[in-house]
C-alpha cells in the first residue's frame, strides 16, 4: 500500500492511497469464489456457474462489491500507517479501479489541530468559598417547617399568609365564561404570591365565597390579539398555614440522626456549605477552562461542529419540527458554546495524553473500593454495575476529568474569596424567619 499525504490546512489532510494490483485482484476473487457458491443461472445447478458466465453477467457488479468492502479496510489500514485520529468521519473521493490495475482512492481527514499547551502559572481564577450564616439556617429551617405546614380553615379575610383555593375562570367582553378556559381548585400560597402583586391586592382582604375580577395586561404579547385578560376569581376557602415549631422533636422528626434542634441546625449547616462549595468549584473549574482555551488559539474541524451542532439541534427540536429555518437558527443559537465545547474537548484530550492524567486500571479499582465502601454492595456487585462499556468508559471519563483538575489547580493561581451565601446564590439578604 502506498500513501501520499498532503496537509490542506492545520485540521485537514487529504490522503492519496494505492493498493497494488494484485491485492485487489486477490479481494475480486474472493468475491467471484463466494458469490459462485450462492449464484443461480437457468441451466445450471447452484453453485455450479462457469466463471467465464458468472464474470460475463455479474462481473462488474462482483467487482464493484469487492471493492465497496476493501475500501473501509484499506482506509483504517492507511489511517493506522499514517498515525492520524480522526475527529469526523472521514470524506472519501476519486476512487478508481480496473482489472488488473492498482485501486487508488482519496480521502480527506479531519483531524485535532496541533497546539502546545500554555503556561498555566499566569492563570488565576477566583474560586468563591460561600459563608454560612445564621440566618441561612435559620431560612433553611423555615423551608423545612414550611413542608410540614397544616392548613386550617379559617373564616378570616385572606393575608399575606394565607393559602386560598379558588377557581379561575376566563370571561369574554361581556363577562361569560369561556368554555373550557377555567382552573379549578387552584391553591395559591400568598407568601410566594405566583400570580403577582395585583392579584395580590384583588384577594387580599377578602372571605370564602367572594368574586373578584382580575384583568391581566396582554400589551407587548405580539402571539396575542387581545389587549387583555380578564378572569373571575371565586376565593372557595381560606386556611391559615400553621407552621410546627422548631424543638427536638421536629428535628428528629426530619432526620433520625439529629435527635435535637441544635443538632439539625448544625446539620444544615454543613449541608448548605457543602452544596455551596460544590457550586463554587464547578464555577471556578468553568472559569479555569475559560481562561485557559483564551490563551491558546487553534481551529475547530468545520465538519466536527457541524456534526456536534446536528446532534445538539436534534436533541432540542427531535422529530417536532422539519422546517429547515429553525433547525438552521437553533444550530446558529449553539454555535458559540458548540465551538467551546470541542475547543475544550481537545485542550482536555491534549492534557490528558501529554501530562499522564488518564484513568488507569489502578484508578479504577481504587473506585470500586470506595464506591463499594460507602454503598454497602460488594466488591462484585460493584463491577456488575459498571460492566456495560458504556458505564466503564463514564467512570474512566470521570476519573480522568478530577485529575486534569487537580493538576490544572495545581499549576494555575487558585485564589480563595469569602462570599457570603446570599450573595453567591444571588438572592441578596435573605429574609430571616425566626422560629
Amino acid at each position: 500500500m502506498q500513501i501520499t499525504k498532503r496537509e490542506i490546512g492545520p485540521v485537514e489532510t487529504e490522503l492519496t492511497v494505492e493498493i497494488p494490483a494484485e491485492d485487489i485482484a486477490a479481494r475480486v476473487a474472493q468475491e467471484m469464489r463466494r458469490f459462485a457458491s450462492k449464484a443461480m443461472v437457468p441451466g445450471f445447478r447452484k453453485g455450479h456457474v462457469p466463471r467465464n458466465i458468472l464474470r460475463q453477467r455479474f462481473g462488474e457488479t462482483i467487482t464493484a462489491d469487492a471493492v465497496d468492502k476493501s475500501l473501509q479496510e484499506y482506509y483504517r489500514a492507511a489511517l493506522n500507517e499514517v498515525g492520524i485520529e480522526p475527529v469526523s468521519p472521514g470524506s472519501m473521493e476519486d476512487v478508481s479501479y480496473k482489472d488488473g490495475e492498482p485501486l487508488i482512492f482519496k480521502v480527506r481527514i479531519e483531524k485535532a489541530p496541533d497546539f502546545e499547551i500554555p503556561d498555566l502559572s499566569d492563570i488565576t481564577v477566583e474560586l468563591e468559598q460561600p459563608q454560612v450564616s445564621d440566618e441561612d439556617v435559620l431560612e433553611a429551617v423555615d423551608a423545612l417547617r414550611e413542608q410540614q405546614a397544616v392548613l386550617t380553615p379559617t373564616d378570616e379575610p385572606v393575608s399575606e399568609d394565607s393559602v386560598v383555593m379558588v377557581d379561575i375562570q376566563e370571561v369574554d367582553q361581556t363577562g361569560l365564561p369561556i368554555v373550557g378556559r377555567v382552573s379549578r381548585d387552584a391553591e395559591v400560597d400568598m407568601r410566594q404570591n405566583p400570580f403577582g402583586k395585583d392579584f395580590a391586592q384583588r384577594i387580599i382582604g377578602t372571605k370564602a365565597g367572594a368574586h373578584v375580577r382580575w384583568t391581566v395586561n396582554q400589551r407587548g404579547n405580539a402571539q396575542s390579539e387581545k389587549s387583555s385578560v380578564a378572569f373571575d376569581i371565586e376565593v372557595k376557602s381560606v386556611h391559615r398555614k400553621e407552621l410546627p415549631p422548631f424543638d427536638d422533636a421536629f428535628a428528629a422528626s426530619v432526620n433520625p440522626n439529629t435527635p435535637t434542634a441544635d443538632a439539625l441546625k448544625e446539620d444544615l449547616r454543613r449541608s448548605l456549605a457543602a452544596r455551596a462549595a460544590a457550586v463554587a468549584r464547578r464555577k471556578m473549574q468553568n472559569h479555569l477552562i475559560d481562561a485557559l482555551l483564551h490563551k491558546v488559539d487553534f481551529p475547530v474541524p468545520p465538519r466536527m461542529l457541524d456534526d456536534y451542532l446536528n446532534r445538539l439541534t436534534q436533541e432540542a427540536v427531535g422529530d417536532e419540527t422539519k422546517d429547515p429555518s429553525e433547525v438552521e437558527r437553533r444550530k446558529e443559537e449553539y454555535r458559540t458554546v458548540g465551538i467551546r465545547n470541542i475547543r475544550w474537548y481537545m485542550l482536555r484530550r491534549k492534557l490528558a495524553t501529554s501530562q499522564n492524567l488518564k484513568a488507569t486500571e489502578e484508578d479504577i479499582e481504587r473506585e470500586f473500593e470506595i464506591y463499594a465502601k460507602l454503598s454497602g454492595k460488594s466488591r462484585r456487585e460493584v463491577e456488575n454495575l459498571y460492566a456495560a462499556k458504556d458505564k466503564r468508559s463514564d467512570l474512566e471519563e470521570s476519573v480522568t476529568d478530577r485529575k486534569i483538575f487537580a493538576f490544572l489547580e495545581r499549576q494555575a493561581n487558585i485564589l480563595p474569596v469569602p462570599v457570603d451565601l446570599a450573595t453567591f446564590e444571588g438572592r441578596g439578604p435573605g429574609r430571616i424567619v425566626a422560629p
